[in-house]
């Protein structure tokens, strides 16, 4: 079976170069494809406002002044928020995703240039229901206050979470989770089709200007890592001048062997790349040697189409208190062997889809700010500590800071001043200190930690 997956991925790599900017989409077994040119996808299908959240800078301003966030006033600009429906590809066939869009806006002024942010989201489910743009009052609101700094916000809900499609039926296109490829291509095909709706429907709010930004946390902060390492290669159009990591699974191989030691918050998480990603790869290798399928839950029967189904897949899984209620024998061994990344075609998956082992060449030196929670117990900190320092040699322009005391959670919202004053240096020309890059010094309180 290895012989034939090592033959597989050589004829992948050789066939589809030539569409592909020197680096072979696909991988792990799968029939090599190349990818669609750019005039077939970032196409906009429809799009519409939601006008009852098309807020002045005053209401914004006296919303933050509200809820004790005074110290992020004044905003210069109201906003306007949008869904939009796009073209884009999944393993070299065209299909179609959603995503949400918030303009700066003053009623009345003409429009202006302003950068542009690509806002990747954390795991929010796996299936249509689960889609940001769905959920119009809750990430409405944080995209308009975005917006309203003077920036373009684009937020893909990603590939397989359309948040047009029916939510009582499986997803047409499945959710690649933690997947490289799948979201950097859908995320930066949104960004084209932003653009493109800027450039006519839209031309009287705003106008995109040459400056690109990426900002995710969690499974966005992985989204990060992926846009920007296959942009040269997919999008080679966009100057991405910054991106900023929060508490990012970029290590995958790591933090699987951390979930398969012990049961913690990472281990059901890595069951669902587990899945997600062998059906991504459509991999012929029965799911029962990862996933156990034994009462009470039958993981490698019934993962999928819980997946497919909820936005809480945890709740299957809920009762169980063993690793070994998860994961086959051998793969647990193997994580505790650290030899989970040569278990094929599990390691693959794993390899590919981790940045310091994917194989698409690192080709951008993007300033990136990678922040992370000391106590976090989902993305493991240690994990990603050690995962920092690799990136670091591989040639990654990183900022480091890590928020004492801090959770998963925590570590995003207590250092969004942090966040904002450095991406607002980097819009404004100023390079990062020598001396901060890939300085990985030790936790501190971040700005908004609860005395």
């Amino acid at each position: 079976m290895r012989a034939w997956y090592l033959l597989s991925a050589l004829a992948a790599v050789c066939m589809g170069c030539a569409d592909s900017g020197g680096h072979a989409p696909g991988g792990c077994g799968l029939e090599a494809y190349g990818w669609l040119p750019a005039d077939q996808v970032g196409r906009v299908v429809s799009y519409q406002e939601f006008e009852d959240l098309r807020l002045s800078a005053e209401t914004l301003n006296a919303l933050l002044e509200g809820a004790g966030y005074e110290q992020f006033t004044p905003l210069p600009y109201g906003g306007r928020l949008f869904t939009m429906r796009y073209t884009t590809q999944d393993k070299g066939r065209q299909v179609q995703a959603t995503g949400g869009l918030a303009l700066p806006w003053n009623d009345g002024d003409p429009p202006e240039a302003f950068p542009r942010v690509l806002f990747l989201h954390g795991t929010s489910g796996f299936t249509s229901a689960c889609a940001p743009s769905r959920q119009a009052d809750d990430a409405g609101l944080a995209l308009l206050l975005l917006a309203a700094h003077g920036w373009v916000v684009v937020l893909p809900d990603y590939i397989g979470l359309d948040a047009e499609a029916d939510p009582d039926q499986p997803p047409e296109v499945p959710h690649a989770y933690l997947g490289m490829e799948q979201v950097a291509v859908g995320s930066l095909d949104m960004l084209r089709a932003a653009d493109a709706l800027l450039a006519s429907d839209l031309s009287d709010l705003a106008r995109p200007s040459d400056q690109v930004v990426l900002w995710g946390g969690s499974q966005g902060g992985h989204a990060v890592f992926a846009c920007d390492r296959l942009a040269p290669y997919y999008a080679p159009e966009f100057d991405i001048q910054a991106a900023l990591a929060l508490v990012p699974a970029t290590d995958l191989t790591g933090l699987a062997e951390y979930g398969l030691t012990s049961t913690n918050p990472a281990t059901f998480g890595m069951a669902a790349l587990g899945a997600s990603l062998h059906r991504w790869y459509e991999s012929a290798a029965p799911l029962d040697e990862l996933l156990t399928d034994e009462a009470p839950a039958y993981l490698a029967s019934d993962l999928l189409a819980t997946m497919d189904s909820s936005c809480s897949p945890g709740d299957l899984v809920g009762d169980l208190d063993d690793v070994s209620q998860v994961f086959t024998p051998e793969v647990i061994q193997a994580a505790g062997d650290g030899t989970l990344d040569e278990l094929e075609p599990w390691g693959c998956y794993l390899r590919e889809n981790s940045f310091a082992t994917a194989r698409a060449r690192l080709r951008s030196h993007t300033p990136t700010l990678f922040v992370l929670g000391e106590a976090d117990d989902l993305v493991d900190a240690a994990t990603e500590r050690a995962d920092f320092d690799r990136l670091c040699e591989m040639g990654y322009r990183l900022e480091y800071l890590e928020c004492a005391g801090a959770g998963h959670t925590d570590a995003v919202a207590w250092s969004l001043p942090e966040q904002i004053a450095w991406l607002e240096a980097r819009l404004a020309g100023e390079q990062p200190s020598p001396d901060q890059v890939c300085h990985r010094g030790p936790a501190r309180r971040c700005s908004m930690q609860p005395e």
